[in-house]
């Protein structure tokens, strides 16, 4: 009996403590429906200082009373009705005669006063009219032909001022700029060709035979395009001096200079064992390859590309 008159007791208590979880006052009401709601000026100066708020602090009067900011809110609402307008005239003499719409008076602009434009067009043309003038025999340069039976075929006028001009014009140009230079560092048109090979062997094989008429000389091409300069058996008591004598003729020699010989390392001073001596000449028209020279100075060092030296 004890357990269930406490639990009788405590049960009020309970439902007490359920409906003091929202104020009375706090209650939703129908009070603020009505026109003259007491509490729409609190109402707002809450909502204006609220965060996210649609109101202006502007719009709240300076000094708040009671009344005050519903007064406020009623007057800026109210204003577009009671609004005169403008407060000042926009010109001297101006009058507003109405809220939104005022009369005004109409002034053209000073170009539709100005004369019709027949007579503008005439001033500019001019009183008497045009008259075309009669078929020249011959017509210039820039004009249509137009060929009729029976008259002579037209011919192209040539203005000889106009040719005397451009004469004059290249002729100063030819001066000012000189002769034309290909664009290289060495001019290619004294630069000899394959056609003139015959002619370098002679120049060469006299060259070295008036230097050496104690040797038979004899120069000629090889597959590879080099002029050899051949020495006969002879010369192997004088193999040093023969190629002192042409390392100086490749470096200081005009005529060689002259057309364009240079030294080839690929058969320069060698004697392939028949007793004779051999010097190689590059030609012009003949490509050098960069590295080719060391390969074949230095032949034991050569290696392939990717291959690793080893220690023998």
């Amino acid at each position: 009996m004890a357990a269930d008159d406490r639990h009788t007791a405590d049960q009020p208590s309970i439902e007490l403590k359920k409906t003091r979880t929202v104020p009375r006052y706090a209650l939703p009401n129908a009070a603020w429906l009505l026109p003259e709601y007491v509490n729409e000026g609190a109402d707002y100066i809450h909502k204006t200082f609220h965060s996210g708020n649609y109101n202006y602090l502007r719009r709240l009067p300076e000094k708040i009373d009671d009344h005050s900011v519903t007064a406020a809110r009623r007057d800026l609402q109210e204003q577009p009705f009671t609004s005169t307008g403008r407060s000042k005239s926009p010109a001297k003499g101006y009058t507003a005669k109405g809220r939104l719409f005022q009369d005004f008076e109409y002034i053209p602009t000073p170009f539709l006063d100005s004369p019709p434009r027949s007579d503008r067009t005439s001033a500019l043309e001019g009183r008497t009219p045009f008259i075309v003038p009669k078929e020249a025999s011959l017509k210039p340069k820039y004009a249509d032909y137009h060929f009729v039976e029976g008259e002579p075929e037209a011919q192209a006028y040539v203005d000889q001022y106009d040719v005397s001009k451009l004469e004059e014009r290249s002729k100063r140009s030819l001066e000012l700029f000189g002769p034309f230079v290909p664009s290289s560092k060495t001019v290619t048109i004294s630069v000899p060709s394959r056609n003139e090979a015959s002619t370098i062997l002679e120049e060469v094989k006299n060259i070295v035979s008036n230097e050496w008429p104690e040797c038979s000389v004899e120069c000629f091409f090889n597959p590879e395009d080099l002029l050899l300069v051949q020495f006969g058996e002879e010369s192997a008591d004088i193999r040093d001096g023969i190629a002192a004598y042409m390392n100086v003729l490749v470096t200081c020699n005009r005529e060689i200079d002259r057309l364009h010989l240079v030294k080839a390392a690929e058969h320069w001073n060698s004697a392939p064992g028949d007793g004779k001596l051999y010097f190689s000449l590059r030609p012009p028209w003949v490509k050098q390859v960069i590295d080719e020279p060391f390969r074949i100075v230095h032949a034991k060092d050569r290696r392939l590309p990717g291959s690793i030296r080893r220690p023998v």
